[in-house]
């Protein structure tokens, strides 16, 4: 982690099955037909690198496999960019057109090896994939399945992943990510909401480094 970005891959490793993998301690949950929004601001590297996959999104995922379940960004290992639903074993996805996307700032081209705005929206009836306030994907939850996922909570997680030996290597460089329900009203103040997200004082928070143990009473 250097200067507000989290790397994964930071070594660049080519090499059959590595991989690195970051996931939230917390869930976040459907409620109904509330949606729920999974948002990164990231950058990649390397993108085209084949036998290489990298995700991320809202799932679960461990280091060895593709997802489990959940709802992600895909860049595979042709260097393609997906929008993914797993329901268990099965899978429901699309390409997605980046062709005419703008940049962050809405003037230039879209690039993927600078900071973008990814936004997952997820409700019981489809996912909606963005990218820099664009819509560029819409997947329907088929009608065999109740949710988009066979858990209805998830945490957030990033992966890169190696399934062969990969032709250089492929990073994510996260800055930022968040987690948000929408249209519901909790009936709970914001402080509270906070709290409940683990960012009351009892709690260390995140960073690189944390400081140093005091006496709670």
């Amino acid at each position: 982690q250097s200067s507000g970005i989290k790397t994964l891959n930071n070594a660049a490793t080519t090499t059959t099955t590595t991989s690195a993998l970051i996931t939230t301690w917390r869930y976040f949950s459907l409620y109904a037909s509330y949606p729920l929004f999974v948002e990164y601001w990231l950058r990649e590297a390397n993108q085209t690198a084949t036998n290489a996959i990298s995700e991320w999104g809202w799932a679960t995922m461990t280091a060895s496999n593709s997802i489990n379940d959940g709802a992600v960004f895909r860049r595979d290992g042709s260097g393609a960019l997906l929008g993914v639903l797993k329901n268990n074993s099965t899978e429901t996805n699309g390409i997605i057109d980046v062709t005419n996307l703008k940049s962050r700032e809405g003037v230039t081209a879209f690039d993927p090896t600078a900071i973008n705005h990814y936004l997952i929206e997820i409700n019981l009836d489809r996912a909606k994939f963005w990218i820099n306030n664009t819509l560029v994907l819409t997947i329907e939850i088929p009608s065999s399945q109740p949710f988009p996922a066979q858990a209805s909570a998830q945490p957030m997680c990033a992966r890169v992943y190696n399934s062969g030996a990969a032709s250089a290597g492929r990073r994510l460089e996260i800055g930022f990510m968040g987690c948000s329900q929408g249209d519901a009203n909790t009936g709970k103040p914001w402080s509270h909401i906070m709290c409940g997200n683990g960012g009351a004082s009892y709690n260390i928070q995140p960073g690189t480094a944390s400081g140093s143990t005091v006496t709670r009473g």
